[in-house]
């Protein structure tokens, strides 16, 4: 490995520490895979980054499915919600999801179970996230109006905590696949590409080709197709997760006890705060130099992606118009192309990634 974290561990606690990896090698005692005869020699094979990435696709899919039809379905059609009670809870969301991320991830780094501590919170995913997404495009049990309005405020809450169970445990077993950064790069750029293409199926393709005119365009004619295609990627998502759960390997949790000890023992002991707490923790994060980095990162992602994409449906139906150009059919290529620059930026970004620091 080209890490100083395993310059001084031995051969065994490598692969305790990093079990996903593939330690065959022509010399031995693990033989070569079949399409690797040098052998891996401790690297990640494919196959496995995609079994830790494939989640992502129908998580991506479902939620940017919510994005680009759900606002505009509760306030076009029959369930006539408030803008402004939508506009709330968009803010409410963002707070609850801000304040209930570090208390995640604390508890998914301190879980001990002898399922690893990554894996039982994606066993919980699997059947909460899609649970939470098809119930969200089911107003039905509701009145039009102010209990609609609710009704769609409480299932964006519950979907930003159904962001958080899923995807801090999956993002922080992805870190601790391999030693390696170079591969750590690799391994978040299968990501990537599965997340845009999770997306792109998701609100392109899908709207292209199986949401009619009566969801985009009349109101009061309800939907049917929207909540059938949710359920479909649900059990996609499902299915992966589970997948996930089975195949993967993470590190004794005997070995995860002892980092612990080791950061606590880093942690001043008399405190009047906890380095745990949840305004401690957002200082400490933001005060840290990576994640600044990721920080500008994901303000450019949303500007050129979440924000135009958020919006759109309404640009296409109540500023552009349907006499020239259908909105249920302008709006899917306008994503179609925006997640096909995105697949193209990838391979740029990941280079630019690896060439300037970990």
């Amino acid at each position: 490995g080209d890490d100083k974290v395993i310059r001084d561990m031995t051969y065994t606690q490598i692969q305790e520490a990093f079990p996903m990896a593939c330690y065959c090698s022509p010399d031995g005692p693990v033989r070569p895979c079949r399409f690797q005869p040098l052998g891996h020699s401790g690297r990640l094979p494919l196959l496995r980054k995609l079994v830790w990435a494939w989640p992502c696709f129908g998580f991506y899919a479902l939620m940017f499915l919510k994005i680009g039809y759900m606002r505009k379905f509760y306030v076009d059609d029959y369930p006539k919600a408030s803008l402004g009670i939508i506009a709330f809870s968009s803010v409410l969301s963002v707070l609850v999801d801000a304040f209930t991320d570090p208390k995640m991830a604390t508890w998914t780094d301190n879980l001990k179970s002898k399922y690893g501590r990554r894996r039982p919170f994606i066993l919980v995913s699997a059947l909460f996230v899609p649970l939470v997404f098809i119930l969200a495009w089911l107003p039905l049990f509701v009145s039009s109006g102010f209990a609609a309005s609710i009704w769609y405020g409480f299932f964006h809450v519950m979907f930003k905590l159904a962001n958080t169970l899923f995807m801090i445990p999956l993002e922080a077993f992805g870190a601790q696949l391999t030693p390696v950064y170079k591969e750590r790069t690799n391994v978040f750029m299968w990501k990537d590409i599965i997340t845009n293409v999770g997306i792109l199926v998701g609100m392109a393709l899908a709207g292209m080709v199986f949401v009619t005119e009566q969801c985009t365009s009349t109101p009061d004619g309800g939907c049917w197709e929207l909540p059938l295609i949710t359920l479909v990627f649900g059990g996609f998502f499902t299915h992966a997760c589970l997948q996930l759960c089975w195949w993967g390997k993470e590190p004794a949790t005997s070995l995860s006890d002892s980092q612990h000890e080791q950061q606590q023992q880093q942690q001043p002991k008399h405190s009047a705060f906890s380095a745990q707490d949840t305004i401690p923790a957002l200082i400490a994060t933001f005060l840290n130099k990576p994640f600044r980095i990721l920080l500008l990162s994901n303000i450019a992602k949303a500007l050129g992606q979440e924000i135009p994409i958020n919006v759109l449906p309404f640009i296409t139906a109540w500023v552009l118009g349907e006499k020239c150009f259908g909105s249920g059919m302008l709006f899917p290529c306008l994503v179609l192309l925006n997640m096909v620059a995105g697949l193209i930026g990838v391979p740029c970004w990941t280079a630019l990634a690896s060439k300037t620091s970990k």
